[in-house]
């Protein structure tokens, strides 16, 4: 009797457990959520009604019984039809492909050798790369050395900036030591250089890995904004990161003519154009979603 009754507390107490983490877990998604259903609803919504500071979750519109449930696509065919957004698109999207493409290419280089090969000093050389995430050269010297290579105002600065990463390195070490030995040591006796096994070997066996860090390094360039204002000058250089901070902070309103024939409040096509800016990663993120959670947990525990 003595057993069952402490077997029923305990599971009292679980449930209780998992009740409060079920209830903080979602105050903590409402909190995280509540802003973009905001801006959605803003960016939705008519212009009396975003002034009148009614809009909070779902978009209003204003009709002859007061506010009501609708939508506007005003401020989305405005920021749609604007060439400087889509120069920033075109321009971050450039620079965000060939940095994911060489940043794959030279991770692997640097960690293939970390866990198949057995050269002289290779825990020095792990220490190396491990310093690299504790400690950085700062941004007055690093806008030096791009300035040494006259880099400023091109967009290579932004790709050589980013294009290798001491933490992405360890973790994808990491998935390779789950690789088996014996392959690399097979291919190795069959006559196959280090540069054969890595793209026909290792490869195709880490396409969990490499879409994890190809995501990492796709959503980290189109939301870098420190560099570019740095680095590029030109406007038709901007990236879309500058181009939305500009909308953003209204600084540049003539850009997007929301004075001339509109009236269309500045909180509307900021709203939009932050969403705007948003949806290819949005659209991107479930496709990769399994490779990330994957690629991350495995590279992350395997030693």
């Amino acid at each position: 009797m003595r057993k069952t009754s402490i077997k029923i507390r305990r599971k009292l107490s679980s449930r209780i457990g998992y009740g409060l983490l079920i209830a903080v877990m979602l105050l903590i998604c409402v909190i995280i959520i509540y802003p973009f259903v905001n801006m959605i609803a803003i960016s939705l919504s008519d212009t009396s009604a975003v002034r009148s500071g009614s809009v909070s979750v779902y978009p209003q519109i204003y009709t002859q019984s007061g506010y009501t449930f609708g939508a506007t696509f005003e401020a989305y065919k405005m920021v749609a039809t604007n060439s400087l957004v889509y120069m920033g698109y075109l321009n971050t999207f450039k620079v965000a492909v060939i940095t994911c493409v060489l940043s794959l290419v030279l991770t692997a280089f640097a960690a293939y050798p970390m866990a198949f090969s057995d050269m002289r000093f290779k825990k020095l050389y792990t220490q190396f790369i491990v310093i690299t995430m504790w400690f950085s050269a700062g941004t007055v010297p690093n806008y030096m050395v791009i300035d040494s290579l006259h880099l400023v105002d091109k967009h290579a600065s932004l790709i050589l900036c980013t294009l290798l990463s001491g933490y992405n390195i360890i973790v994808m070490r990491g998935f390779f030591y789950g690789i088996p030995k014996s392959l690399v040591e097979s291919a190795k006796i069959d006559g196959a250089n280090d540069f054969q096994i890595l793209f026909r070997i290792i490869f195709p066996v880490s396409y969990p890995i490499l879409s994890t860090i190809a995501l990492w390094t796709i959503v980290g360039q189109w939301n870098q904004y420190q560099n570019p204002l740095l680095y590029i000058e030109s406007k038709e250089k901007y990236v879309l990161q500058q181009v939305l901070a500009g909308i953003i902070r209204g600084a540049d309103n003539s850009d997007f003519d929301i004075s001339a024939g509109t009236n269309l409040s500045i909180e509307q096509v900021r709203n939009a154009a932050m969403i705007f800016t948003m949806l290819p990663i949005l659209v991107m993120f479930p496709f990769f979603q399994k490779f990330l959670i994957s690629g991350a947990v495995v590279g992350a525990v395997k030693e």
